[in-house]
């Protein structure tokens, strides 16, 4: 009897074909992995453009109003907050103090400034008209700090983020328009209320995330040719950590005069930096404060041209 033959395959055939599907699963695994790893870095850097094009754009609307009177009273102010915030509170962090303090760097990308980063107050006109006196221009102050806060009550996770706050016309008017008065400098004094602006509201907050925020001060040298024709006011060596730009005829360096250039410099978490510094913080993970900052943030410049008018 003629013996019918059963189709099928081997055992050797089955193997192959196993180990070639192994092979291309592994590989389509690391490409869909590699692609949502892409995903992720590519939302990580658009949410930070997105923040800081939002700050550059709320600085270069106050800067444009920038005022001062010839009275020599301080009409900008910049601060260093090397270990607290402006608000008297110490930066809650593992952020290494003596690591984050850089204000000077050749580059203003490299730079850090502090633990709080720079505190930057200046007088500008109103945007819209002041209920109270209808005035359309009316002088208020306003600040830009770096803070943190719980992301919700109780929570233990604590993140950075970038305010503006701001007083009202009236507020400013009662307080008078010097930087350098107890009101605008405390948060503790009778009028911060209204005009302090040294602590700011959860609702004053422009971006999360923003892990340092700095500036340089520049004034023109008529008497200067190409890039030397700027003059660094803030930061300079040896006098880093504090300008007040001072409202006077006289524009010599000892008197501070007022900034034709302010150079701003944001350095922007991503969710998973932000995430990965909290969890620093808490101890779940492993590392260096600056080295998981700098692998999981971005850094943003701009220059603003100050057209400060008197008043």
């Amino acid at each position: 009897m003629k013996r019918r033959r059963t189709s099928g395959f081997t055992l050797l055939e089955l193997l192959v074909a196993a180990a070639i599907s192994v092979a291309v699963a592994v590989t389509m695994l690391g490409l869909v992995v590699s692609t949502l790893e892409t995903s992720v870095r590519i939302q990580g850097r658009l949410a930070a453009e997105a923040s800081a094009q939002r700050i550059f754009e709320a600085l270069a609307e106050d800067l444009n109003g920038a005022m001062f009177r010839w009275d020599g009273n301080v009409w900008l102010a910049a601060t260093v907050e090397r270990e607290a915030e402006a608000s008297g509170v110490a930066v809650a962090a593992l952020k290494p103090i003596a690591a984050s303090f850089a204000p000077d760097a050749t580059e203003l990308t490299d730079a850090r400034f502090g633990g709080a980063g720079v505190w930057l107050r200046f007088f500008t006109s109103s945007r819209g008209r002041d209920p109270r006196s209808g005035d359309e221009a009316a002088p208020v102050a306003v600040a830009y700090q770096v803070s943190r806060r719980r992301l919700s009550p109780g929570s233990d996770e604590v993140r950075f983020s970038l305010s503006r706050s701001t007083t009202t016309p009236a507020a400013a008017l009662a307080a008078g328009f010097n930087l350098s008065a107890a009101d605008y400098c405390s948060a503790g004094s009778a009028a911060a209320g209204t005009a302090g602006i040294a602590a700011p509201n959860p609702r004053d907050i422009l971006a999360e995330n923003v892990i340092d925020f700095g500036v340089r001060l520049y004034r023109y040298d008529a008497n200067g040719i190409g890039l030397n024709r700027m003059i660094r006011l803030f930061p300079r060596t040896g006098s880093v950590e504090e300008y007040h730009a001072v409202g006077s005829l006289d524009v010599s360096a000892a008197t501070q005069p007022m900034p034709n250039v302010v150079d701003v410099m944001l350095r922007i978490a991503t969710e998973r930096g932000a995430r990965d510094l909290v969890a620093f913080e808490a101890g779940r993970r492993q590392g260096d404060w600056w080295s998981i900052a700098s692998a999981n943030s971005y850094v943003f410049t701009q220059r603003f041209i100050v057209m400060a008018e008197a008043f």
